[in-house]
């Protein structure tokens, strides 16, 4: 997942991986952008009961990333939250877009029309949804239309809508709800190749900080949602090992706070996280986390003297000090390699960079 520069990192792994193992989705071409939403979580069957179950599991994956659409605020109120899972599970069980979700809950016309296409068998079970959703429902007073439903209640959902407006703030995420998933690519499908997919964020891209995060933290809610149905579907000896490669976290910081919530759960699902950076001051949310789970660790010569001590425990008691990282001869690295009897500590000499 590259949105640094010109995304010149995928550019140099790129010169040792075969053409034909590497898949580049290149985010600012408007021709070929992607559809906004979660294609991978698809049903295993034609049965109305698996519908209803990916319905679930995309409502929920959409009402994770729009609270991680904020500017330091807490999650949406509780039933706001509830208004947009209810809306997106409408939707979904009706085969509708992620932009639909945020229409139905504006225009009472098209949310009473998806309400009407509930297939039948579904209708007891999504009936409290419905009811709960129809308290947005503007009822008119007045004497000649008394009763009926006029308008939605802006104040029911005005957090929401405000969330959605700084998803579209981007003319990349804009372009992306306006398009359908159909033509999109199937993110389980390549990790199981074992392709390298490269998710290619230019930073021209972005005009704040805040819109580069939002559109990285969708990214890897369907990153994870991909990887959570695939461990669902497929026979777990028979999963891919996929890594997770993340350049300068620090830039993205509610991203780093969602990542920070799975890291733990990573090795089940087959997968592991890579992550890059100056120094590990820049990624303290996710810091602690990382050394409860017992991360591995590599400092290349040059690094900060700052990273030796936060792991100073360790490497002393392997018997490496700092002096160590700072007399790094060039292409070789300090490491803390953790593995099932603790750690191993270690200096390594690393390839030349490819000319």
């Amino acid at each position: 997942i590259y949105f640094c520069g010109k995304c010149q990192l995928s550019d140099e792994l790129a010169k040792v991986i075969s053409a034909d193992k590497i898949i580049n989705i290149e985010c600012d071409d408007f021709d070929k952008i992607q559809g906004f939403g979660f294609n991978e979580i698809v049903p295993k069957d034609d049965s109305i009961g698996e519908l209803y179950i990916c319905s679930k599991k995309k409502a929920s994956k959409l009402k994770e990333l729009i609270n991680l659409v904020n500017s330091g605020e807490s999650d949406l109120e509780g039933r706001m939250e509830r208004y947009l899972e209810f809306a997106a599970l409408i939707v979904f069980v009706c085969g509708g877009p992620v932009k639909d979700v945020f229409k139905i809950l504006r225009d009472h016309k098209l949310r009473h029309k998806y309400i009407g296409d509930i297939p039948k068998e579904l209708n007891e079970r999504m009936a409290e949804y419905v009811e709960e959703l129809l308290e947005i429902d503007e009822i008119s007073k007045a004497a000649e239309t008394k009763g009926e439903v006029i308008g939605t209640k802006q104040g029911y959902i005005s957090a929401i809508l405000s969330r959605v407006h700084r998803l579209k703030e981007n003319s990349y995420i804009e372009a992306m709800l306006k398009k359908d998933c159909t033509d999109n690519i199937n993110l389980i499908d390549e990790m199981q190749q074992g392709k390298l997919i490269c998710i290619r964020m230019k930073d021209t891209m972005f005009s704040t900080q805040a819109e580069k995060d939002i559109y990285v933290c969708y990214w890897i809610v369907k990153v994870w949602a991909s990887l959570q149905k695939r461990f669902n579907d497929i026979d777990e000896d028979k999963l891919i090992q996929t890594v997770i490669l993340i350049d300068e976290l620090s830039q993205v910081k509610n991203c780093e706070l969602y990542l920070k919530g799975m890291l733990s759960q990573m090795p089940k699902y087959k997968t592991k996280l890579i992550l890059s950076c100056h120094h590990l001051e820049q990624i303290n949310v996710i810091q602690k986390e990382m050394k409860s789970a017992m991360c591995s660790y590599t400092f290349i010569a040059g690094s900060n003297k700052k990273n030796f001590q936060a792991m100073k425990e360790e490497f002393e008691d392997k018997g490496y000090e700092l002096e160590d990282l700072l007399h790094l001869k060039r292409y070789h690295s300090l490491n803390l390699l953790a593995y099932e009897g603790g750690y191993w500590a270690g200096i390594t000499k690393l390839p030349a960079p490819i000319k």
